[in-house]
């Protein structure tokens, strides 16, 4: 489990970074909790990002259409890909 074994064998590790992202994140513990630290992913307003995105995986939606949808979910990246996800399977060009 990433929280016991791997984080309490790594925590001596000066020259190694752990990146632990997701909804759910271990509990700091004793052992390494004083050497980590914790941000807060925000919101995405970028047109141009959510584009490059929609482009990758071949979603058919022009630039207005990506913007209206980042506006009405006020950038957050879960929503906006299950849209995205959701509306690209019924849209036209």
């Amino acid at each position: 489990m990433l929280e016991g074994e791997f984080l309490s064998e790594v925590v001596d590790s000066p020259n190694l970074r752990i990146i632990i992202a997701g909804q759910q994140v271990p509990q700091r513990n004793i052992e390494w909790g004083s050497l980590s630290e914790y941000r807060c992913l925000g919101a995405i307003n970028n047109v141009e990002e959510w584009w490059e995105f929609a482009q990758n995986r071949q979603f058919p939606f022009p630039k207005d259409a990506i913007k209206a949808i980042i506006l009405a979910f006020q950038g957050q990246p879960n929503d906006i890909v299950k849209s995205l996800t959701a509306i690209a399977k019924d849209w036209e060009s």
